[in-house]
């Protein structure tokens, strides 16, 4: 999987989770993914001349050498989405919980908070004056820290 699928499929995940009006199951969010498509080097006999194909696997074009397959998202393993939610909830973009008092864990979308207006008064961050810029002309800043940068 590349970076900009890996960044796809989360940005799909947390578009479903702040969609859904209750908390998903990652079985349930698995189902509202888009397939996983990829190439492959399997040979025909291996794909296009089975009298059928597994029910999570579709042939999108064969080109006899190599295809490109599409794989149905699931809960775990290869197409899985249970570590993509684990890396979210750890960058706490989403948080387990429990939906309807049943066992099963179920996944909703972390909001941050949004500060009062009063928090940012009362924390300093503003001059004298209200505004949080520093309008200091150049020489009136010490000669000793002029060259340190903030991180």
């Amino acid at each position: 999987m590349t970076t900009a699928d890996t960044i796809a499929l989360r940005d799909g995940l947390l578009a479903e989770l702040r969609r859904s009006p209750v908390p998903l199951s990652t079985a349930e969010l698995a189902q509202r993914m888009p397939w996983k498509t990829e190439r492959t080097h399997a040979q025909c006999a291996q794909l296009c001349d089975l009298k059928r194909l597994g029910p999570g696997i579709r042939v999108v074009e064969c080109h006899t050498d190599w295809h490109i397959v599409a794989y149905r998202r699931t809960t775990h393993g290869y197409t899985g989405i249970y570590r993509h939610l684990r890396s979210l909830e750890g960058h706490g973009l989403i948080c387990r919980t429990i939906r309807d008092g049943r066992k099963r864990v179920c996944w909703t979308v972390v909001e941050p908070p949004v500060l009062p207006v009063s928090t940012v008064h009362d924390t300093g961050l503003l001059d004298e004056d209200g505004s949080d810029d520093d309008d200091r002309p150049p020489e009136d800043l010490d000669p000793n820290t002029a060259h340190q940068v903030a991180c």
